[in-house]
């Protein structure tokens, strides 16, 4: 058997000239296997929608990723997928600036100025800004002077895993006032230890010491929370995690009172999960990382609120129930069953016109 895929204009077509040779029949023939009888045209309606949204492109919104790995691209393999999911799904195209972290840092404008105002200015024409996870204290103040350059300009932010924490470090020190808040991870004599190693982490031993897997995050109702409403208004998530350190929840209260507040827990309601800012377009931190569970047809919606909100869209697309526009059928951009065969007749029925 030969399977013929020319060139197309994005990766997202192969599924589509796949399917134009049955290659999906082609398998069910050799191995015996007893799919459901579905028209191709129904089968690969929302993906010819995805294919199609991505080459009629023509707006761009620019990300600022301020990270610890840049110079391996691949390190953030996940976090800039999930970011090109959320951009195609609102019809944008993505432009990723990629920040080292350490040049943001004062040190390095002392011995690299040149390298210190650029990384700068990249920050600076950036309409949102994500810090993603990571581990050890290099490049950490550059990450919390980003984060203070995010809150004080209002500009769009989102925080995964040490971002988050690194957050909440940025609050501790320049709204509350707390000098030498920090992490164990850090500085283990902080003064004020706002990250904290979790009780099944030991001191010297790395190994199977992380909090992994898929676990639960309950959301709280005693605040509103955008990122629950960008889930769908649920009283709960699942999502994968991968961390060590986590906000002390002794200085929980303290930042609640202050508008940082922890919107998301876990089962047990010791862990913080989500924190969101209080009267800020978007200041969205998480400790697990969404990037895992993002796909092309449904993106992780902490990165599509990040996109949203960088593009001046996020309080309408809320306001109309997860739309993009009123006419839009719903929050994860899939129709329903009946507004589908609506849409399919009406195809059908142009089609045998012509």
């Amino acid at each position: 058997m030969v399977v013929c895929i020319h060139d197309r204009s994005s990766i997202y077509r192969v599924p589509l000239a796949l399917e134009e040779q049955r290659l999906a029949h082609f398998f069910a023939d050799r191995l015996q296997l007893q799919l459901p009888d579905i028209p191709a045209r129904q089968l690969m309606w929302k993906w010819r929608q995805l294919a199609d949204r991505h080459d009629q492109m023509t707006k761009e919104v620019t990300i600022a990723l301020v990270g610890k790995y840049t110079r391996l691209q691949d390190s953030y393999a996940s976090v800039i997928k999930a970011l090109q999911h959320s951009a195609l799904n609102i019809h944008y195209k993505l432009h990723l600036t990629v920040i080292e972290a350490e040049s943001l840092e004062h040190q390095t404008k002392a011995t690299d100025p040149v390298k210190y105002y650029e990384a700068w200015q990249s920050l600076c024409k950036a309409e949102g800004v994500l810090c993603p996870g990571g581990f050890g204290d290099r490049g950490v103040e550059g990450k919390i002077l980003a984060i203070e350059w995010a809150r004080i300009n209002r500009k769009p932010f989102l925080g995964v895993c040490l971002g988050m924490q690194c957050a909440v470090i940025e609050f501790a020190r320049n709204v509350l006032r707390w000098d030498g808040a920090n992490s164990t991870e850090m500085n283990a004599e902080c003064a004020h230890r706002v990250v904290i190693d979790m009780p099944e982490h030991h001191g010297g031993d790395m190994g199977g010491t992380m909090r992994v897997g898929r676990r639960t995050t309950i959301f709280s109702d005693k605040y509103p929370s955008e990122l629950r409403q960008l889930y769908g208004d649920v009283a709960s998530v699942d999502e994968r995690h991968r961390h060590r350190y986590e906000v002390n929840p002794e200085y929980v209260e303290a930042f609640n009172e202050a508008g940082l507040r922890f919107v998301g827990q876990d089962t047990d309601g010791q862990r913080m999960e989500v924190m969101e800012l209080a009267d800020h377009p978007y200041f969205v931190g998480v400790q697990y990382h969404p990037e895992y569970l993002s796909r092309p047809l449904k993106p992780s919606p902490p990165y599509l609120g990040l996109l949203l909100a960088a593009c001046g869209k996020l309080q309408s697309y809320l306001n109309r129930g997860c739309r993009l526009t009123p006419r839009e059928p719903g929050s994860d951009f899939e129709s329903s069953d009946e507004e589908f065969s609506l849409i399919k007749e009406n195809v059908y029925h142009k089609v045998a016109e012509n």
